[in-house]
Parts: structure tokens; C-alpha cells; sequence
């Protein structure tokens, strides 16, 4: 068979760009011509605008704020605060928390700024009891204990004798007020331990606190530096000899000698 031909590749053909230049027509816009009066209205409108866009952010972010707190809330009564509330206390926030909630999305959707705010403050303020309840279980432990640093400290200090310069009177003034503080947070201890979670509590932190202040004052005076030591006292120096001095003492001198000579001569 005869040898088939070898296929030549196509021709491309080039194109050659063409380039048009056209004038566009240019308009030189200029601000429109207003009057003082004109643009003070002007500008008053657009304070306006922007005061009105504030007000609707700052409704927007009260209203879930709003919404947020009663999510939370309604997550903590039954977990973190289930033991800090009654049934029936619980059974009530509940309530109110759903009410709130309904009413976000129903008659709320549209309410205002203050609208809002008054709905969380009711909130806050019924819910206030019982996270009230366990803060104070949470931070009455470290109070606890810093009051009792502070009566061991002044028991120790009381009977060290850094402070045997201090004067008895003013050191068992001292320590009564220890003793009294002791005793008050032992039988406040007592009382509050045989309360349950969700009972208001009878020992807060703000006493132990005022307590642990009461101590700290009272004991001030026990921290009273030791009194620096007198100086020695030092003699006065002699006072030098004078011309005058020496002049007297020359006669007494010359009388004396002679009377040395004759008890030799004898």
C-alpha cells in the first residue's frame, strides 16, 4: 500500500488589533446652591437620622440582653442553682422566665429601649435571692478563712515579745477584741451550717469581712514600735585653764618649795 501523505497543520491566520479612540463628554457636576437656612435644616435632619439609628441599635441590644438573661437563667435553675432554690421558688421563676419569653416574641417583638430594660430589672430583681444564695456559699469559705489568719496572727504576735513594750491595759484590750471575734465566728459558724443551700443565709460576707476590720483596728496598737534606747549620758569636758588660773597657782607653787628643801636639810 502506497505511504499515506503527512498531514500538514492548518494555517492560523493573525489578526491584527485595531484600536478607536472616541471622546467621551465630560460634565462638571457643582453642589447644589442652598440657603444658610436650607442647610441648617438640612443638617438638622441628618442629627435626627443618626439619633433615631442610636435608638434602634441600643433597643436591639436591650432586647437581647433581655433574651440572652432569660436563657441563662432558665439553664442555671436546673443546674448551678437547683440546689440554692425551693421547688416551688424554681417552679416560679420558671414561669416567669417562659412568660418573658413568650411575650418577646409576640406583643415584644416591637417594644422600646425602656420596655426592655424594666422587663430585665423585674427579672434580676426576682432571681436576686437565690444567686444572692450562692455567691455568698461561694465566697464565705476565703473569708472565713482570712478572718481566721488574722486572729491567729494577733493571738502569736500578742504573746511574742516584739510586743513586751506595749502596755498591759492597751494589750488585753487588744485581745478581748480577739476573743469576741473568735467566739461570734464560731456560733455565726454554727447556725449557718445547719441551714439548707436555699435558705437565705445568716452569716454573709460582708460581716465576716467587718469583722476581720474590727480585729485588724483593735489590734493596731500591739504593732507599735519598741521605743528607741536613750542615749548615755556623756560627763562634761574641763573646761581649759585660763591665764588667770595660771597666775594664781604660781605663788602657792614657790611658797610650797622651800618648805621641801628644810625637810631634806633635816
Amino acid at each position: 500500500a502506497p505511504a499515506a501523505e503527512p498531514v500538514q497543520p492548518a494555517q492560523v491566520k493573525k489578526v491584527k488589533k485595531k484600536t478607536e479612540r472616541h471622546n467621551l463628554p465630560v460634565e462638571a457636576l457643582r453642589p447644589l446652591n442652598m440657603t444658610k437656612r436650607e442647610l441648617l435644616d438640612a443638617r438638622e435632619e441628618e442629627g435626627k437620622m443618626a439619633i433615631q439609628d442610636r435608638i434602634l441599635v441600643e433597643t436591639a441590644e436591650k432586647m437581647n440582653a433581655l433574651e440572652s438573661y432569660v436563657y441563662s437563667m432558665r439553664d442555671k435553675l436546673q443546674t448551678s442553682l437547683k440546689e440554692y432554690a425551693t421547688e416551688a421558688e424554681a417552679s416560679n421563676l420558671i414561669s416567669k422566665l417562659d412568660e418573658t419569653e413568650n411575650w418577646l416574641y409576640e406583643d415584644g417583638a416591637d417594644a422600646d429601649k425602656t420596655t426592655y430594660e424594666q422587663k430585665h430589672n423585674m427579672l434580676l430583681d426576682l432571681c436576686s435571692p437565690v444567686n444572692q444564695r450562692l455567691v455568698e456559699a461561694e465566697s464565705r469559705a476565703p473569708a472565713v478563712s482570712e478572718l481566721e489568719k488574722v486572729i491567729a496572727s494577733m493571738e502569736s504576735l500578742a504573746a511574742s515579745a516584739a510586743t513586751e513594750h506595749i502596755e498591759p491595759a492597751d494589750k488585753d484590750k487588744a485581745l478581748s477584741e480577739v476573743s469576741a471575734a473568735k467566739a461570734w465566728l464560731a456560733a455565726e459558724q454554727e447556725k449557718q451550717a445547719a441551714l439548707p443551700k436555699h435558705a437565705d443565709p445568716t452569716l454573709l460576707t460582708a460581716q465576716i469581712d467587718g469583722k476581720r476590720a474590727s480585729v485588724e483596728t483593735a489590734c493596731a496598737v500591739l504593732k507599735k514600735p519598741k521605743p528607741a534606747p536613750k542615749p548615755a549620758a556623756v560627763p562634761p569636758a574641763a573646761a581649759p585653764a585660763t591665764a588667770m588660773d595660771t597666775d594664781a597657782a604660781a605663788p602657792a607653787a614657790a611658797a610650797a618649795a622651800p618648805a621641801a628643801v628644810d625637810m631634806d636639810l633635816d
